[in-house]
Order: C-alpha cells, then sequence, then structure tokens
C-alpha cells in the first residue's frame, strides 16, 4: 500500500525483511540464509562458552553443549553491538517512517551495510574451519555479485558518455538569454539548473503548450519518448520552427530529447 504524507516524495516504507536483504543480498538463495543463520547462532554460543568443541585422545572429534559456566567475551560484546547498530537503525527509520512521516529509503542505511558484514566476519572468524567457510563463501558472492557487477558497470558507462555526448551538444549551443523549457519537475527543479547554470528553466504542460516569446530561443527538453506530433503542431501554429539536437540523450539519469525552437521571420 503506497502511503504519502503531505505530499512528501518518499511514497513507501521498506519492510524490515527488505532492509535485511538489502544489507546482504537479495541474491542469496535460502540455504546460504541459513548457513549465516546457522553460523552467527554458532559462534554467539561459542563466545559464552556454552560449545565447547575439541578433540578426544583418540584423535576425535568432541563436540559438548554445557550451561555450567556461561561467560561474555569482548568478542561476543562487539558483535552483540555491531547487530543492535544495524537492526536498532532499520528499527528507527521504519518507526520513524510510520509515526511521523515516511522518511526512509533503502539506499539511507548503505553506510550500515558495512557493520553488517563486518559482523559476519567476525562471527565467522570464530568458527572451526574458519578457512574453509570464508573460501566456500567468497566464491560463491564471486559467482553471485559479478556478473550483475559487470552489467551494471557496462550499462552504467554507457548511460555516462550518452550523457557526455548530451552535453557536448548542448551546453555551448545554450545560451543564457535561452529559456529552457521541459514537461518534468525534476529537470526544472534542479537537474537542468546543474547542467546549464545561469539559464531560466520553466516546467510546462505538453498537452497544453504555452504561448512562446518571439523574440526568444527556447529548449525543449522533453523527459522520456513522448508523441510530439500535437506539439509540433503547436509550435508551428504560433510560427516557431523546431530542430531536434538530441535524440534519447541522457541528463542526470533521465533520458531525453531536446529541441531548439526558434521563432521563423
Amino acid at each position: 500500500m503506497l502511503k504519502r504524507v503531505n505530499g512528501f516524495w518518499v511514497s513507501s516504507i521498506p519492510t524490515f525483511k527488505e532492509s535485511i536483504l538489502y544489507l546482504f543480498s537479495s541474491r542469496f538463495s535460502v540455504p546460504v540464509w541459513i548457513c549465516i543463520l546457522v553460523g552467527l547462532a554458532a559462534a554467539f554460543i561459542y563466545e559464552m562458552g556454552v560449545l565447547k568443541i575439541g578433540r578426544e585422545e583418540g584423535g576425535a572429534c568432541k563436540i559438548a553443549v554445557s550451561l555450567d559456566r556461561v561467560e561474555v567475551s569482548a568478542d561476543l560484546i562487539w558483535m552483540i553491538v555491531g547487530i543492535v547498530c544495524v537492526l536498532g537503525t532499520i528499527g528507527v527509520a521504519i518507526l520513524v517512517s510510520e509515526v511521523i512521516r515516511p522518511l526512509y529509503v533503502l539506499r539511507y542505511i548503505y553506510p550500515v551495510s558495512v557493520v553488517a558484514w563486518v559482523v559476519l566476519g567476525k562471527a565467522l572468524s570464530r568458527l572451526k574451519l574458519r578457512k574453509v567457510w570464508a573460501l566456500l563463501l567468497t566464491v560463491y558472492m564471486l559467482a553471485t555479485f559479478l556478473p550483475p557487477y559487470i552489467s551494471t558497470y557496462t550499462s552504467e558507462k554507457a548511460a555516462n558518455d550518452n550523457l557526455q555526448a548530451t552535453l557536448a551538444a548542448t551546453v555551448d549551443e545554450i545560451q543564457p538569454e535561452d529559456i529552457i523549457i521541459t514537461n518534468s519537475s525534476h529537470i526544472s527543479w534542479t537537474i537542468a539548473a546543474y547542467y546549464y547554470p545561469g539559464v531560466t528553466v520553466k516546467q510546462i504542460d505538453l498537452s497544453a503548450f504555452p504561448e512562446l516569446d518571439e523574440d526568444i530561443c527556447y529548449w525543449l527538453i522533453v523527459s522520456g519518448s513522448q508523441d510530439m506530433e500535437a506539439v509540433f503542431q503547436q509550435m508551428e501554429e504560433q510560427g516557431f520552427a523546431w530542430e531536434q539536437v538530441v535524440d534519447a540523450g541522457n541528463l542526470g539519469t533521465h533520458t531525453v530529447y531536446i529541441y531548439q525552437l526558434c521563432y521563423e521571420e
């Protein structure tokens, strides 16, 4: 269910499960999550002295559980504090969003992921055969994360190259006395002002194209693919000629189509 408070831009609140998956990975399978939870539990009871692992005289492995001497080691306290920091941050973010206003977005807890992974690493280091478990986790992570990382890197690099091409085609052409008009609130709010400082930016509705000043050169930045036939007709009725300068370019993270509008004598 979408939740809005006083028009605030955050429209939904992430769940606790979504937050935990974000800290680690939604790509982890159920068996991997089971191994992680079992490993954390084993590290805890081992540090408390409840679980004792050793070898008998004959060389056989001996595992014993005893509640006679329960201890709280420095390593255990360190792990507990880390877990409380992670879960507390998520809990407070969700609580404030539910009670006051939606302000929690998953990417806001990205810094906490460092703590979560360090706690996991610390727990792993306290287990028997820790080198084997560390190797298995590393191999699994590389197999799981490397392909999407390469795909993301490739797509982001292509988007950045497209952005540079868009700027190369427009930055030197758009003059301070020109006016940028756009149908996107994000572009009119911050993006155009960032890439074209000093140029006036106005947001418009393409379905009700505004009256243009004959003495001004306009730059129409359309976010996303739009049917422009009706818009072109309204331009021509006002005596403006148009030229497409950028076809499916990039500004920020938005795909844009940029047109130059000039009045024909």
